[in-house]
């Protein structure tokens, strides 16, 4: 089958699914509680200005919420822009006060623009995110108006189920590692994701196990090509040669071919010698492929489960409560097989709570 062929056959058989899926999620709104969303916007505003007001009288930054002077912050600090200019900042949070208030800024700002957006209905209990299907370009789905999936934990509540129904929250355990782990067919990091690979990150790189999210960080800076990763972080990673003989063959596709993409399709084309994004565009397509393939699955098979919020790696459903936990195991079920098709090396990891708080 030439690339042609896969394109089309994703196309018609995940992606004209999936959009048919979100419209209709689209359609049926979500419920939201109405005046914790208006108590949680002033105090958003408040904290918002004490922010502004630091950057401003502790630091000498007098326009913080101007995008120009957070890329010139980067530039005078010599730090390189890594995805976005939140990530960039929330990955130097712990070592650079300015960089913690600019991602306290950022996301928090990003909050109360959602949260307004759902007063802008004044008088609705319900929000109509927009949903779409091919949002990024390694073809994951994105809401936006409101964005409900880059809500900080601290306003989860906000989100509330329908009467006779009941959330959940369904993700992924370590998604993009295992995927690396068993495109890679490295089987020493195959075998480090049955315990936890970010773990043995926090452990070998920051010696301290516990400080697992700071390890998240550290792996996906790998994957996106970020250069200036601390040198002991990239002698972590050397040690895996399949790892390393997987990211050198996909950088030559790229080299070779102008463009790289997955077994499944979704190729992303190179117009300059840049092949930093060439890793993390095969993990996160893959990563793509495997997740909407289980929304289509369970949509199939689990009547009773309403798709409310798609999170990359994870979801939220809502379920009807009288056979709630059959739905919930259906689910489960599902979300691994789909995993384990495209992984088949892997046990997957599965995490399920009865709550998106």
């Amino acid at each position: 089958m030439d690339r042609d062929e896969i394109e089309v056959k994703r196309f018609l058989e995940i992606e004209i699914k999936i959009n048919s899926i979100i419209y209709k999620a689209q359609k049926l709104g979500i419920a939201v509680d109405l005046e914790t969303v208006k108590k949680r916007c002033e105090e958003l505003e408040s904290y918002i200005y004490e922010i502004k007001n630091t950057l401003q009288v502790e630091h000498e930054i007098f326009t913080p919420d101007c995008i120009e002077t957070q890329k010139n912050y980067l530039r005078k600090k010599a730090y390189s822009i890594v995805e976005s200019l939140l990530y960039s900042f929330k990955i130097r949070r712990k070592s650079d006060i300015v960089c913690n208030l600019f991602y306290d800024l950022l996301s928090n700002q990003r909050d109360l623009d959602s949260l307004l957006l759902m007063l802008s209905r004044w008088g609705q209990t319900r929000t109509h995110p927009t949903y779409l299907g091919f949002g990024t370009i390694t073809s994951r789905i994105i809401l936006r108006q409101p964005s409900l999936q880059n809500l900080r934990k601290s306003n989860r509540d906000l989100i509330i189920p329908d009467i006779g129904t009941k959330l959940i929250y369904i993700d992924y355990g370590q998604f993009e590692a295992g995927i690396l782990a068993s495109l890679s067919n490295d089987k020493h990091l195959i075998k480090l994701y049955d315990s936890d690979i970010y773990s043995d990150i926090a452990e070998k790189v920051l010696n301290n196990k516990e400080d697992r999210n700071e390890a998240k960080i550290i792996f996906y800076r790998f994957i996106y090509g970020d250069t200036t990763l601390p040198k002991n972080a990239i002698d972590y990673f050397h040690r895996f040669k399949g790892l390393q003989n997987f990211k050198m063959s996909i950088e030559n596709k790229v080299l070779l071919n102008n463009k790289v993409g997955t077994v499944n399709g979704n190729y992303r084309r190179s117009f300059d010698n840049d092949i930093s994004w060439a890793l993390s565009h095969v993990i996160q397509s893959t990563a793509s492929y495997i997740y909407k393939s289980a929304l289509i699955k369970v949509d199939q098979e689990v009547k009773t489960a309403q798709l409310l919020i798609p999170m990359h790696d994870g979801t939220v459903y809502q379920l009807k409560q009288f056979n709630f936990d059959e739905s919930k195991n259906k689910i489960e079920a599902i979300y691994k097989d789909e995993f384990k098709k495209m992984c088949p090396q892997l046990n997957p990891i599965v995490k399920i709570k009865d709550s998106f708080e």
